[in-house]
């Protein structure tokens, strides 16, 4: 069985603050059943190292998915961002 995924590390800009964060934890997430998307939102910090300290969160980003979760849908959601071209998250590590 794969390990969980708790969070996604790569740089990406807060498009509403200018602010680079290198780590992404999904805090929310809207499913879209007429639209056929899914709606999540991330927060983010300097490291995955900051989030696991407990230190705040000074980024966020919003990002639209295709499709609905199936099973887990924080690991479905995680997932679909790392695979997703037009994710800003597209090719992230998941740790």
């Amino acid at each position: 069985m794969a390990k969980a995924i708790s969070g996604l590390a790569k740089a990406a800009q807060d498009p509403q603050s200018g602010a680079e964060a290198g780590y992404w934890v999904l805090t929310q997430y809207t499913v879209k059943l007429l639209q056929g998307k899914t709606q999540a939102v991330l927060r983010g910090f300097a490291s995955a190292e900051a989030a696991e300290q407990g230190l705040r969160a000074y980024a966020n980003l919003v990002v639209e998915v295709e499709g609905a979760p199936a099973g887990d849908a924080p690991q479905w959601i995680y997932q679909n961002l790392i695979d997703s071209e037009s994710s800003p998250l597209a090719g992230a590590t998941s740790r």
